[in-house]
C-alpha cells in the first residue's frame, strides 16, 4: 500500500512538471499588424501635444473611416494602409470655438505592400513602403516620416507638426 501513495505522488509531481514544461511561450506575441503610427508635436520647442479638437478619418475608406472624432485627447494616432490600394488619404477637420469650417488638412499616402511571412507561429502579415507622401498645410507645420517602411513594431513612423505660438500671423489665435 505504501508503494500505491508513492507512485501517485510520483505520478502527481511528474504531471505537474509536464504541465509546466508543456506551457510554450514562444507563440505569436508580437503585433501582427503593420500600421503606421503617427505622433503629435510642437514645431517650435519639438515637445508631444496633446490634442482634442480635431476628427481624423480616411477619405473614400470603406465602412466607417473616424479613427478619432472631436473631444477625444489623444497624443497619436494609428493611420492603417490597406493590403489592396497602393493610396489612401486622411482628413484631419479642426474644430473649435471659432474655427472656420474649412480648415481641413488632408494626408496623402502612396505606397507598396509587401507580403511577408514572420514565423510559424505568427504566420504572414503584409509590411508597407511608402513610396510618396503629400500633406497639406492649413494649420500643420510639417510632418516627417522617421522611416518609410512599415512594420508591426509599436514605434512611431510619422511626427506631425503644428505652430504652438502666436507669431503675429494672420489667422493666429
Amino acid at each position: 500500500m505504501r508503494l500505491t501513495r508513492l507512485h501517485i505522488l510520483f505520478f502527481s509531481i511528474l504531471a505537474a512538471i509536464m504541465s509546466l514544461i508543456s506551457c510554450n511561450t514562444s507563440g505569436c506575441l508580437e503585433n501582427r499588424s503593420s500600421i503606421p503610427l503617427a505622433e503629435f508635436y510642437s514645431s517650435e520647442d519639438n515637445s508631444a501635444l496633446i490634442i482634442d479638437s480635431v476628427a481624423i478619418g480616411g477619405i473614400d475608406a470603406p465602412n466607417d473611416s473616424l479613427l478619432l472624432k472631436v473631444g477625444v485627447k489623444a497624443s497619436s494616432i494609428y493611420l492603417p494602409l490597406r493590403s489592396t490600394a497602393n493610396n489612401v488619404k486622411y482628413f484631419i477637420a479642426y474644430r473649435w470655438t471659432g474655427c472656420p469650417e474649412d480648415y481641413i488638412d488632408t494626408l496623402d499616402f502612396t505606397y507598396t505592400s509587401i507580403p511577408y511571412f514572420a514565423s510559424e507561429e505568427c504566420g504572414a502579415m503584409y509590411r508597407y513602403r511608402i513610396t510618396k507622401f503629400s500633406y497639406t498645410k492649413h494649420l500643420i507645420d510639417s510632418i516627417a516620416i522617421i522611416d518609410s517602411l512599415v512594420t508591426n513594431a509599436n514605434v512611431a513612423m510619422m511626427k506631425i507638426y503644428y505652430p504652438t505660438s502666436d507669431n503675429g500671423e494672420e489667422g493666429a489665435e
